[in-house]
């Protein structure tokens, strides 16, 4: 048996529930969205766990005032025991094909553009991972990883010609060159990074 009364007032709740849910939504995204500033740090302090949790973090340097003018990427050499080389690409996610796929390596490029690429402390530990992850011969080990990453300028527009100016040759910069030893190449003492 229904009653009229509790229906409405469900229905009531369920408006309200939902018109919160957008509001909060709406002031995450106008707030996270804002130029970097005292007062953006302060509006989004109660909402930055919400919007990691969402994987919704981004912000406005891809828009302005001074979006980046150059494309990293990340690489590793490897070199074994025989002095035999190999290289190691950072996943792409322009290289990826199948959305599945594009989503569960996504974690990667926030992973890169957020901590790798800056902070040098990771570097030893991320090498290491980087050498477990080649040692796939029985005959040769990794004994040295090389992290590298690759700068390529983004290609710009001059503002009284119209026309795009040409990148420059990619820059490479080492950013760390590990030793491996045959502890750090144990899977049962590595870290949480795989």
């Amino acid at each position: 048996m229904k009653v009229p009364h509790i229906e409405k007032i469900w229905a009531a709740q369920k408006q309200c529930v939902v018109s919160v849910f957008i509001a909060v939504f709406l002031y995450a995204t106008f707030s996270w969205n804002l130029p970097a500033s005292q007062a953006r740090n302060m509006l989004i302090r109660p909402i930055t766990s919400f919007m990691q949790i969402l994987g919704l973090r981004q912000n406005f340097e891809t828009f302005g005032p001074n979006p980046l003018f150059a494309n990293s990427r990340l690489f590793a050499v490897v070199t074994y025991t025989d002095r035999s080389r190999s290289v190691w690409l950072y996943p792409q996610l322009e290289n990826l094909d199948a959305l599945p796929e594009r989503l569960s390596q996504s974690r990667y490029r926030i992973f890169y553009s957020h901590h790798l690429h800056s902070d040098k402390f990771l570097w030893p530990d991320f090498a290491r991972f980087v050498a477990r992850s080649q040692n796939h011969f029985a005959e040769k080990k990794p004994v040295c990883v090389q992290l590298l990453k690759q700068i390529d300028d983004i290609p710009t527009m001059n503002p009284q010609s119209g026309k795009i100016d040409l990148a420059g040759t990619p820059r490479i910069e080492l950013l760390t060159e590990q030793n491996i030893s045959a502890a750090d190449l144990d899977v049962s003492r590595r870290g949480g990074i795989d």
